[in-house]
C-alpha cells in the first residue's frame, strides 16, 4: 500500500489509511512531548507498526475526551505520548462486567484474601481491593489499593475502552517524559505534607507534574506485616496487568505465583521505576486506566464486516473472496483474500465443514491437507467409545488411555476453546479424530510450517487482536497476528502436573500424534503459539500428562496399494487411484517381454516381420517363421525381375554360362558344352529335362526305385542294389 510518512511540530497528529485491506486495525496517534523534538504518526497493524498520510479528525489519544465517568466517579484525563491516561486513581469496587470486587475491611480479611492459595479459579476468587487503612476518606483521596489478581483479571478494572496498563505502556511514557532517572518528576503532585501544600513528605523532589499525570502517594498494602498499610506521603506504586516470573531461573511461569508489574515515584527521587522483577500478588497498589488504541474497521452495521469495536471509521469490505473456484466466494473472512476451500478438488473435497458428534467444524486447505479451523471438542473416540472426563490430579497424572477435560473444568471456556487432552489420547493418530481423520503427526505439522512465511509462522495461525482491547481472545500484545490461513488458533492454555492450568489467552498449544522414548518417559511433539511473538514451535517438550489442544487433519488421496498413486500417508480415499493398463506396471514397462522387444507378450501379433518375404504383414511383431520369398530372378507374382529381350526368360536365365550356373546343377554337368548353340532335350543329363519354356535343364520328378534315373524301375536298378548292398556309405 503506498505509505506517506508526516512529520509535524504540532501536538496531535492524525491519520488516513490509503488502500487499506486489513480490517482490524489499532491507531495510535503520538503527540509531542515537550522533551522531544518531533514524532511520527504510527498505525498498529496487529501491533506491527507502519507509518501513513495525514489527514483531518481528531485521532488524539483520548480521541476529544477530557473526561470519563465510570460507575459514580468521574475521572479526568491525560494525554501522554501516544496514550490517553487517568489522571486519578480509580475507585471502582466492579469489574467492567459489572461482578464486585472482593473487598477487605479488616486486617484479618486482608490477610485471607491476600494469601488465598487453595484450590480455584484466579479470575474469578482470588480479585481483592481495600481502602487506605480501611477509611472511607482516605479512599476518597487516594482510591483504592488493589491486588494483583484484581488487576490481572480479564473482566478488566477499567471502563469499556480502557483497560490497566502494560508495563511497556508504562515505559513509553516514562520514556517521553526522559527516561526512567528524569521522569519522576514530571508525574508527581507538586507540594508537601509539611508545607500543607501537598500529599508528598519533603523533599518531594523535583516534582513539577508536567505530565499532568498527577501521581500521589497511596503507599501500599502488604500481606505479610501485622500492619498492612506502609509508605503512604512516601511512594506511589501502581499495579500493571503484565506477568512477570519472579525469578530468572523460572521457566515454567505459574500464574498463582508469578509476579505483576509495578511502576514507582518516590518522595526522595526524580526516578519513575518500571523493575524487571514487579511485585507478589499479596501486595495492593494504586490502578491507573489507559484509553486502548483507536480501533479503525467498518462502523456500518449493515455490512458484512461490521466491527462492533471499532471507535475509527474504516473502509468496509462486503466480500473477502473473490474467487469463484472457492466455496467461500462472496463471505466474510479473516484473511484478505479470504479464499480457504476449492469448491472441486482440493484436499478438503470441496467441503467447507465437517460435523463430528453434532459439533461443525469449519474446514481449509494447507500444504495440499485438510484441517480442521476449530479445535475439537468431543467427548467420544470416532467408535463411539466414552473418552474418560479425567478430574481429580490422580486420575489424569496415572491416565493409561485417553482423557479429556475443559480449561479450570470450564463449561464457558470449553465453547471457545474446545477440550484438552491427555497426551494418551494421541497415542494412536486415528482414534480421536473422525474416521478418515488423524491427529497430525509431527511431520503434518512440520509441512503445513514450511507452506507458511518463514518469519512469521505463527502470526498466519493466529485469530488478530486481544481481550485487553475486546478485539480478540489472546493476552495483549499478540504480535504479528494476521490468520491469513484461516487456522483460528486460540489460546486454549494447558493442563500441567494434573491439577494446574496454566497460559490461557496467552499460549497455544497443540498435540501431534508423534511420540519417542526419552530417558525422562515418553514424550508427544507438540506445537506452541504465543501472544508475544510469530513464532511456531515444534518440540518434544511434551510429557504425556500434559494435556493441549488438538486439531484434525485429512490426508486425502489414493490408498490402494496396488495403485500407481497408492499414499501410504493417506487417510482418507479421494477416489482418484490411477492404475496401469493391462500388461504393463506403473512405470509403463511391459510386466513380461520374452524377446525384448519393446511389445508386451500379451500383445504379440504372430506372423512375417520380414518387409522383403512376399507374404510380409505390417502388423505383425513376433516373426513366426512363415515367411515366403520369391524365386532368384523375380518377384512375388512370378514375373522377372530383369527380362532385357522381352522373351520370357529372365536375364540371368539366358542361355550362356551365367544362366546354366545359375540352372540346375545336373543339368548343367550334362549339357555345359552343348549349350552354345541351341541347347534341347539331349542337352540334359540324366534326372533332367528340357523344360521349354524356361529354356532351362529342370530336374525330373522324383521316381521311387529308379536308381540308375532311367525313368524305368527294371533290372538294372535291382542289380544296382545288389551290387552294393552290405557295402558302407562313403
Amino acid at each position: 500500500m503506498p505509505i506517506k510518512t508526516i512529520i509535524q511540530t504540532n501536538e496531535r497528529f492524525l491519520c488516513q489509511i490509503i488502500n487499506l485491506n486489513t480490517l482490524n486495525i489499532n491507531l495510535v496517534a503520538m503527540s509531542l512531548h515537550r522533551k522531544r523534538a518531533l514524532s511520527i504518526l504510527t498505525v498498529a497493524v496487529g501491533f506491527n507498526v507502519f507509518s501513513f498520510a495525514q489527514s483531518g479528525g481528531d485521532l488524539s489519544p483520548c480521541l476529544g475526551d477530557s473526561s470519563i465517568d465510570y460507575f459514580g466517579y468521574t475521572y479526568d484525563l491525560v494525554e501522554i505520548d501516544n496514550y490517553c491516561f487517568f489522571a486519578e486513581n480509580l475507585k471502582t469496587h466492579q469489574f467492567q462486567n459489572g461482578d464486585s470486587i472482593n473487598q477487605a475491611t479488616s486486617m484479618d480479611n486482608w490477610s485471607a484474601m491476600v494469601y488465598p492459595w487453595g484450590d480455584g479459579n484466579p479470575s474469578s476468587e482470588w480479585d481483592c481491593m481495600v481502602y487506605p487503612d480501611f477509611s472511607d476518606s482516605l479512599f476518597n483521596i487516594y482510591g483504592g489499593l488493589y491486588n494483583k489478581f484484581a488487576s490481572t483479571d480479564p473482566r478488566n478494572l477499567c471502563p469499556s475502552g480502557y483497560h490497566v496498563p502494560h508495563r511497556l505502556e508504562f515505559q513509553d511514557a516514562v520514556n517521553s517524559a526522559g527516561g526512567a532517572d528524569y521522569a519522576g518528576g514530571d508525574f508527581k503532585t507538586t507540594g508537601t505534607i509539611e508545607t500543607g501544600t501537598g500529599l508528598w513528605y519533603e523533599p518531594n523532589t523535583e516534582a513539577t507534574n508536567l505530565t499532568g499525570f498527577s501521581a500521589i502517594p497511596a503507599g501500599q498494602a502488604q500481606g505479610s506485616w501485622d500492619y498492612p498499610f506502609v509508605q503512604r506521603g512516601n511512594n506511589a506504586h501502581f499495579f500493571t496487568q503484565s506477568i512477570i516470573a519472579n525469578s530468572l531461573t523460572q521457566t515454567e511461569l505459574s500464574y498463582e505465583w508469578a509476579n505483576a508489574g509495578i511502576a514507582s515515584v518516590y518522595y526522595n527521587s526524580n526516578d519513575f521505576s518500571i523493575p524487571y522483577n514487579g511485585s507478589p500478588g499479596d501486595t495492593g497498589r494504586s490502578i491507573r486506566c489507559v484509553k486502548n488504541p483507536a480501533l479503525i474497521g467498518c462502523m456500518d452495521s449493515l455490512a458484512l464486516d461490521f466491527n462492533p469495536n471499532a471507535n475509527v471509521s474504516g473502509p468496509c469490505n462486503l466480500e473477502d473472496c473473490t474467487n469463484p473456484d472457492y466455496i467461500n466466494f462472496g463471505e466474510v473472512t479473516s484473511a484478505a483474500d479470504g479464499c480457504f476451500v476449492l469448491a472441486e478438488g482440493g484436499p478438503c473435497m470441496g467441503q467447507g465443514s465437517y460435523t463430528y458428534f453434532g459439533k461443525e467444524y469449519p474446514l481449509i486447505e494447507i500444504a495440499g491437507s485438510c484441517w480442521f479451523a476449530k479445535n475439537l471438542d468431543t467427548d467420544f473416540l470416532n467408535d463411539s467409545t466414552d473418552i474418560p472426563l479425567l478430574e481429580s490430579e490422580a486420575e489424569w497424572e496415572l491416565a493409561t488411555g485417553p482423557g479429556r477435560c475443559s480449561y479450570n473444568f470450564s463449561d464457558s471456556l470449553q465453547e471457545i476453546y474446545g477440550q484438552l487432552y491427555h497426551g494418551m489420547s494421541v497415542f494412536e493418530e486415528s482414534r480421536l479424530c473422525p474416521q478418515g481423520w488423524v491427529v497430525p503427526s509431527r511431520q503434518d505439522w512440520e509441512d503445513l510450517k514450511e507452506n507458511l512465511d518463514e518469519d512469521n509462522p505463527g502470526g498466519e495461525l493466529k485469530t488478530p487482536g486481544n481481550w485487553v482491547f475486546s478485539t480478540g481472545d489472546w493476552n495483549f500484545p499478540n504480535r504479528y497476528a494476521s490468520n491469513a490461513t484461516g487456522f483460528n488458533a486460540l489460546p486454549g492454555g494447558r493442563r500441567y502436573d494434573g491439577d494446574n492450568f496454566q497460559e490461557i489467552n496467552g499460549t497455544a498449544l497443540f498435540l501431534s500424534s508423534t511420540h519417542q522414548e526419552t530417558c525422562c518417559g515418553t514424550t508427544v511433539f507438540r506445537v506452541g503459539l504465543n501472544n508475544m511473538n510469530g513464532s511456531m514451535g515444534i518440540s518434544d517438550s511434551n510429557i504425556m500428562d500434559n494435556g493441549a489442544s488438538v486439531r484434525c487433519t485429512m490426508r486425502p488421496g489414493c490408498i490402494d496399494a496396488n495403485a500407481c498413486n497408492f499414499n501410504s500417508d493417506a487417510t482418507y480415499d479421494n477416489g482418484e487411484c490411477s492404475y496401469p493398463e493391462e500388461g504393463y506396471n506403473c512405470s509403463g514397462a511391459c510386466i513380461t517381454d520374452s524377446d525384448n522387444d519393446g511389445i508386451c507378450n500379451e500383445f504379440e501379433i504372430p506372423g512375417c516381420t520380414i518387409q522383403e518375404a512376399c507374404n510380409f504383414q505390417p502388423e505383425a511383431t513376433d516373426n513366426d517363421g512363415t515367411c515366403v520369398f520369391p524365386s532368384e530372378g523375380y518377384d512375388c507374382s512370378g514375373v522377372c525381375l530383369e527380362d532385357s529381350n522381352q522373351n520370357g526368360i529372365c536375364d540371368i536365365f539366358e542361355c550362356d554360362e551365367t544362366a546354366y550356373e545359375n540352372g540346375y546343377e545336373a543339368g548343367f554337368l550334362a549339357g555345359l558344352e552343348s549349350c552354345d548353340t541351341s541347347p534341347s532335350n539331349e542337352s540334359c543329363g540324366p534326372g533332367t529335362y528340357w523344360d521349354e519354356f524356361y529354356n532351362l535343364c529342370l530336374p525330373n520328378e522324383v521316381c521311387a526305385g529308379d536308381l540308375d534315373d532311367d525313368g524305368i524301375r527294371g533290372t538294372s536298378d535291382l542289380l544296382l542294389l545288389l551290387a552294393y548292398f552290405g557295402s558302407p556309405c562313403e
